[in-house]
This record gives C-alpha cells, structure tokens and sequence, in this order.
C-alpha cells in the first residue's frame, strides 16, 4: 500500500535523524544557552525564574513563546536548563524531519525521493547548528512546515481535527515569533477559506480561538505599552536599515539641528547610560513589576525591558520613518546589504560559532555544495552587507530564483485557481510564506539576514522539488502520448504515472 510503503521512508529519515545527531554530539556538539543570559530578547534569569508568568504578561519586546521555553528550562534547573530544553530541541528537529517527508510525499513526490530530500536537510550541518541553538529558529521551520502538511490534509479531507490543529499551529508561532505578524495569520484563513468554501463555518470556529489569543496579545500590548503588534522594538530593528545608513557626519548634523532625536548618534540597542541619557524614571505601566523596574540585569547588561525604552522605540522609530521619507536613497542602500547577508551562509552566523568549531570539516562541505567561497563577516564588522560574490551561496540563490518565478508560472499555467488541485494551495501558502519571510526581514532588519533566511531553505528545498516532479510527470506525460517516442523508451509503455498531488 501506498501509505505503508511512505511509512516505512519515514522511518529511514527517523533513523538518518537519530544516527546523525549520535556522530555530531559525539564530535562535540551540545546544545548551547549560555547566550540567553545576555541577549535582549531573553528575559533576565532570576526575574523569570521567580515571577514567570508576570515577566511574560509584561515583556514587550516579543511574543511569550521563547521566553516560556526559557523559564520552563530554568525552573526545571536553574545552572542546567539544557536537561530539558535539550531533548525538546531534539524532538523539534525530529518533527520537522518526520513532517517535512509527510509533506512530500502529499505533494506526490514519491516516498523514497521524499525521504531523500528530507534527509538532505535533516542530517545538514545547518539544520543541527539551528537546532542546537536556543532560539526561536527551529521553532519557526517546524511551524512553517506543519501548516503546510495539515493544509494538505485540509484540501483533500476538511477533517475538523485537521483545521483545529493548523490554526493552533499559526498561534503558537505567532505567539513565538515577531515576524509571523497578525497579517500573516490573517491571510493564513484566507486561503483556507477560498480552498474550502464549503466547510466555512468549520474553519472559522477552528480559527478563532487562535487568532483571538494572537489579537488579545496585540491589545494587551496597546493597553500597557501604547502598540498594537507583538514588539515595541520595531523601531530599533528598523533603524539599523535606514539611521544606521547614514554617514557619520549627515547622521551628526541631523542629531544636531533636532531633525534626529539624540538616540540616533548610538548603534541599536544601546543601553540608556551608554547613551548618556536619564530616562524619565517612569512608574507606569507596571508599577512594582521587576522585569520593568530593573535598569541592569543579574549579569550587569543594560535591562532593554525596563519601561523607558518603551521611549527610546518610539523616538527610534520615528527616526527610522524620517529616513524612509526624507533619504529613500539611503534605505535602498540599506535593504541592499541587507539581501547581500540574506544569501550568506547561516551556519556562518556568529551566534553558532562554538558549535560550528566542533564541525567545521561539515560545514565547510556544506559551503562549498551550496556555492560559497568564503563566510560572511560577523554582525558588528563594518564589512556587514558589503556584496561579495565569495560570500555569497550561488546554489541557494538559483534554488530561490528557481521556486520565486517558477512557481507561479506553473500555478499560472495549470490554472490553479480553478481547479484546486490538492497541491496546488498547500504550494501557493509555501511560496507565499517564502516571499513574505525575505521582503519582510529585507526591509526591517540588517545583520542576522542569513538566519533569518533558514526559517524558509526547507521550504524552498520542498517548492523545488515539486517543481521538479512537475516537470518529470510532464515529460513522462508527453512521451506517453507521442507513440514515436514511447516506442524509443519502454519503460514509458510501463511505467504508471502519479499525478502530482494525487
């Protein structure tokens, strides 16, 4: 049976999965935490540790998913919380193996080259040094790739378990990473909604107990802190694509003459006294709440929580919009560098790097497969977004290129809109997340592009892979039809063809 042979393939990818991570921890890879002690977007140990639940009501820098991770590693061992979130790594690595050859094979890739591609991933260095690494990354692909499996199961069944666990899906990573905006989740039932009409009312009641979380964290945000999104730090992030651009001088005159707030002389998060600057020692909102009360960390870092950023976000911001308008020129330049990191290597990101030390034969095979010469320079250098060609992974650009513009051709050509083949809509959302993650991330961030960009390369890995059976079902469909040349090829007179999607 078709369904047990795919079965079977499952298992050889759990078992590429398993043997894989055996060699790399035995080569020295462990999972690594160390760096959420300093990073902004975690929340101070002994604040969460000791008050959980207020700290993550009261974050507002992100979304509560990662920081929940966090705490509930803490609180299961405060020196080692590697014991748990270690195997929960592990099992989201898995996961996303396990559902990437479930999707595949949906996609009607059959289940031996389906296993192929998602071992091809699954046993990559890249994929072990984001999976090993506390962050939201490998939270993000396995989500991204879960939707697109459980459309899959929507389009060809509507089972109201199926749309349950999809919208469920969307809200856990809205609720984990910034960029998954409300936006995005909206346009998410859109599309399950044009793709099954005839179950409407199941699919919004599937959706509203997710997307009325996402939206009560949206509003709890505008209530406390005065925004209306899952961050108040868009402006920092943004300024480094548009202020961060400017010369030093232009930047100094502007700063000078009020155009500019005084914030804008610093590099993004930049701590309050390292910028000289006072704050308002402001008592609201959460008065008596330690997450916003704390100017420094247990460690001595600037505490980028502490209410008066709140401030420091909003003037940022608007320095950030006064260079969109006022200096395009020198956003395009911004966004420039930005696709000029988005193309380099991920493993290269330098959040990786104790890891990437304990495997650097794989990871240097792995460049040079993917077309890159040389790794990127690090997130401070002052090279950052300078385009080399060296830098840059020449077979994931074309891979990109290829999945970008190939597949609304073939959408466009087969009609998708009016046939809604099974594959076709699970295909569209793919394609659509791919281009969403990459304008997005372009336009509001510079430095971690690379990173960012891994969210999608299983995705792009799945899109070129239809494409390709696409076109190798054409071909054995012409040659099937043309009696010349089935009569040149006898395997084509015997061979059955599995219609993609089917």
């Amino acid at each position: 049976m078709p369904g047990e042979r795919a079965g079977r393939w499952t298992w050889v990818v759990v078992a590429g999965f398993v043997v894989s991570r055996l060699a790399y921890a035995a080569a020295g890879v462990r999972f690594r935490w160390a760096h959420a002690i300093a990073y902004w977007q975690f929340v101070d140990r002994p604040i969460l540790r000791d008050h959980l639940v207020q700290s993550l009501w009261y974050d507002h820098l992100q979304p509560p998913g990662l920081n929940l991770l966090w705490g509930l590693g803490l609180k299961a061992s405060y020196d080692h919380p590697e014991r748990l979130l270690w195997p929960i790594f592990l099992a989201v690595g898995l996961a996303t193996g396990v559902v990437l050859h479930r999707l595949l094979v949906e996609l009607g890739i059959g289940p031996r080259a389906a296993a192929a591609v998602a071992l091809a991933w699954v046993v990559s260095p890249t994929a072990v040094l984001v999976e090993s690494y506390l962050n939201y990354t490998p939270i993000e692909i396995l989500c991204v790739l879960l939707i697109a499996w459980l459309l899959a199961l929507v389009v060809r069944a509507g089972r109201g378990r199926d749309l349950a666990a999809l919208f469920a899906t969307a809200g856990v990573l809205a609720l984990t990473r910034t960029l998954f905006h409300l936006v995005w989740v909206v346009a998410l039932l859109a599309l399950v909604l044009a793709v099954r009409r005839d179950r409407w009312r199941v699919v919004l009641a599937s959706a509203a107990v997710p997307l009325l979380l996402v939206v009560g964290w949206y509003a709890k945000n505008l209530v406390l802190f005065g925004d209306f999104g899952p961050s108040t730090w868009l402006g920092v992030n943004l300024s480094r694509v548009t202020v961060a651009q400017l010369t030093p001088a232009e930047r100094a005159r502007l700063v000078a003459d009020g155009t500019l707030s005084p914030y804008a002389a610093y590099p993004a998060f930049t701590g309050l006294e390292e910028m000289h600057q006072p704050g308002r020692l402001r008592s609201t909102p959460g008065r008596g709440v330690a997450l916003l009360d704390l100017r420094r960390t247990s460690v001595g870092f600037a505490n980028l929580h502490q209410r008066d950023y709140l401030e420091v976000n909003r003037r940022t911001l608007d320095d950030a919009l006064w260079v969109v308008r006022h200096r395009p020129g020198t956003y395009v330049r911004g966004m420039s560098r930005s696709w000029s990191v988005t193309f380099t290597a991920p493993s290269a990101w330098f959040g990786y790097g104790v890891n990437r030390d304990q495997v650097r034969g794989p990871v240097a095979v792995e460049r040079v497969l993917l077309g890159a010469a040389a790794d990127p320079p690090g997130f401070d250098s002052p090279r950052l977004g300078r385009w080399q060609p060296a830098d840059e992974q020449w077979v994931v650009i074309l891979a990109y290129l290829l999945a970008v513009v190939g597949i609304p051709v073939v959408l466009f050509r087969r009609r998708a809109w009016r046939h809604r083949a099974r594959g076709d809509a699970v295909v569209a959302y793919l394609w659509a997340t791919t281009v969403f993650v990459l304008v997005a991330t372009t336009a509001l961030e510079l430095g971690e592009n690379n990173r960012f960009r891994s969210v999608v390369d299983p995705v792009v890995l799945v899109l070129v892979s239809w494409l390709a059976s696409q076109w190798w079902t054409a071909r054995r469909t012409a040659r099937r039809r043309d009696p010349a040349a089935g009569a040149s090829d006898p395997s084509a007179r015997t061979s059955v063809v599995r219609p993609a999607g089917s």
